[in-house]
This record gives structure tokens, sequence and C-alpha cells, in this order.
């Protein structure tokens, strides 16, 4: 990208916080998750939503 990009880890429930927050951001294309696979296809099969 040539340029800094500032990286902030954002913890808590494996994940979906930080992913609840990006998605919230406007699409404006300066927001960036980036997660472990096995997060997103495990943690579903272990945690119910309610």
């Amino acid at each position: 990208l040539g340029v800094a990009m500032p990286v902030v880890n954002k913890p808590g429930a494996n994940g979906a916080l930080a992913l609840k927050e990006v998605q919230g951001k406007p699409a404006d294309g300066y927001e960036l998750a980036t997660l472990n696979a096995s997060l997103i296809t495990i943690t579903p099969l272990a945690v119910s939503e309610s």
C-alpha cells in the first residue's frame, strides 16, 4: 500500500466484537479487518446466538 497502517487489536468474543465494529463503518475503503479463519468457521458451531 505504500503507507503506514495503524493496527488496533480488538479483543473479545473471539473476534465478533471487532467484526461488528468494522461492519458498522462506512464502506469507504479505510477500514480493514483480518482474523484467523478458524475463528469464523468454528465459533458459529460452538457458540449459540442466544
